[in-house]
């Protein structure tokens, strides 16, 4: 299961990278189940060096879908803002000319 939600991991940090973030959010809905029926692990697999470096990995593509997520919030931020910024403006322009 571990090798399934790693995978997973790769796929969504591929979409997002690619700016598809829905498709990247239904892959989460998806993991976020994986995850739900894999921990908590058994006790071998706890012990096991091999589930050591999977989850390593997934906890990397974790940080890197994060700040990839946290890049993109501040894009649309701004966007925002620059929105509101020329409605701002249009509105005065509007209140000056009827004057």
């Amino acid at each position: 299961m571990l090798e399934q939600i790693l995978e997973t991991s790769r796929e969504m940090l591929a979409l997002a990278e690619q700016d598809e973030w829905e498709q990247a959010e239904a892959l989460q809905r998806q993991r976020q189940d994986l995850i739900e029926k894999t921990f908590p692990l058994d006790d071998e697999m706890a012990q096991s060096e091999q589930a050591a470096a999977l989850l390593k990995q997934i906890i990397s593509l974790d940080g890197q879908l994060r700040r990839l997520a946290e890049s993109r919030r501040n894009e649309i931020g701004q966007a925002l803002g620059k929105i509101n910024q020329g409605r701002q403006a249009t509105r005065a322009y509007r209140d000056t000319s009827r004057g």
